[in-house]
């Protein structure tokens, strides 16, 4: 569609190269996604390590990340599956955090507990609408969790940052 629209536009208008230069930004952001989505995620001996080096790269400028946990999670305990459902997760997490919430402040923590892996997200962004969470990503997230028997519970209120628990059985 944009390049249809490349071809046809009259870019006298200022309307229109704006217009344009939206509907790149929205090529480049889709493609970015996809990228990502699909980049190799250590699962071996280098998983907490490269967990560790996504959640770094959130924590410049306005945003800091705080972790808990992560260096006494034993990855052994997670198969390979479950390892890339939760550097997605995190990573979903943190994406929308810098997309959306307008949060300076996010704490991600790992636990074990009760024989599950859980892991806690909340930032102190601006929340979601009471009349629901518009989920897009989440929902991928979500349905990649529950495929591996996993689950995910979001918080979140209007101006009270937004909260996820994703949990793992090992």
């Amino acid at each position: 569609q944009t390049m249809v629209f490349a071809e046809t536009a009259d870019f006298s208008r200022r309307t229109t190269v704006e217009q344009l230069l939206e509907n790149l930004d929205q090529c480049y952001r889709r493609t970015r996604n996809i990228s990502r989505e699909h980049a190799t995620v250590a699962t071996k001996e280098n998983f907490v390590h490269g967990l560790r080096s996504l959640i770094a790269g959130y924590n410049s400028g306005p945003f800091k990340v705080l972790v808990t946990g992560l260096d006494g999670l034993d990855a052994n305990l997670l198969n390979e599956e479950k390892k890339v459902a939760v550097h997605r997760g995190v990573q979903e997490l943190l994406v929308n955090m810098h997309k959306h919430s307008a949060a300076s402040l996010a704490v991600v923590g790992f636990e074990v507990e009760n024989n599950a892996l859980v892991v806690t997200y909340s930032d102190n962004g601006k929340g979601a609408p009471a009349s629901g969470l518009n989920k897009n990503g989440l929902q991928i997230m979500e349905n990649r969790i529950q495929a591996l028997n996993g689950s995910v519970t979001f918080g979140t209120g209007q101006e009270k940052g937004f909260q996820a628990v994703i949990k793992f059985p090992l």
